[in-house]
């Protein structure tokens, strides 16, 4: 067989799937996943973007296939940093810091990328930059807005209830949004190992619940 490189696609009743077969002497060795991550920019922006024209489309695009993923020594850095920062992260041991480093990930979305529900209800998510929009589902199937979120806001708190009568989402409203994002099982077992982080926490969560408490009364 001489194909240098084919996509084929599978669909089957519940889960599409795309295999992609190339001749690895011709492209990089990281090429099969680059070119995923790419379709599903496309994808993603065929989405939010039905109503742009031809023009519109292509230079939202290329903005963003530009916008390549930093080393890994700059997110190293840029995690360290923005960790450090976080009010909710504050006075608790240091020792923790380089296993949060180890697991938390830095992920990049664009302008009307709505965020995944599995990644939503599998970790903690911190805005690193940007903003988003919050939407929550009180139980009769709609999605209402809630509010908007920025920079330095953890956004999905419920993710620590067991059975939370609600469901959230959010999608970006700024031309680019950085999450960081860390496994739930993770944070649950390390609030159970540090208490001044359990501690911040809760203080996190009795600040969230006083701010609702005077937006209710002031509405």
């Amino acid at each position: 067989n001489n194909t240098k490189l084919g996509i084929y696609f599978h669909y089957n009743e519940d889960s599409p799937s795309i295999t992609i077969l190339y001749d690895e002497r011709g492209f990089t060795e990281n090429f099969g996943k680059l070119i995923s991550e790419r379709f599903l920019i496309v994808l993603q922006q065929m989405i939010s973007c039905w109503n742009f024209t031809h023009k519109q489309f292509m230079e939202n695009l290329s903005t963003r296939l530009q916008a390549e993923p930093a080393t890994e020594e700059d997110n190293s850095a840029y995690l360290l940093n923005f960790i450090s920062r976080l009010k909710i992260f504050q006075a608790f041991s240091k020792g923790i810091t380089p296993k949060i480093m180890a697991v938390a990930k830095l992920t990049t979305f664009f302008e009307g990328d709505r965020i995944d529900e599995k990644y939503w209800n599998e970790n903690i998510l911190i805005v690193a930059e940007g903003k988003l929009v919050r939407s929550i589902d009180v139980g009769d199937g709609w999605y209402n807005t809630l509010d908007i979120v920025k920079e330095n806001r953890w956004i999905n708190e419920l993710i620590l209830l067991e059975n939370p009568k609600s469901r959230m989402t959010a999608e970006v409203l700024t031309e680019k949004a950085i999450l960081m994002s860390i496994p739930k099982e993770f944070m649950k077992s390390t609030l159970n190992e540090e208490p001044t982080l359990k501690f911040n926490f809760l203080l996190h969560v009795l600040e969230e619940m006083e701010k609702y408490q005077r937006l209710w009364v002031q509405s």
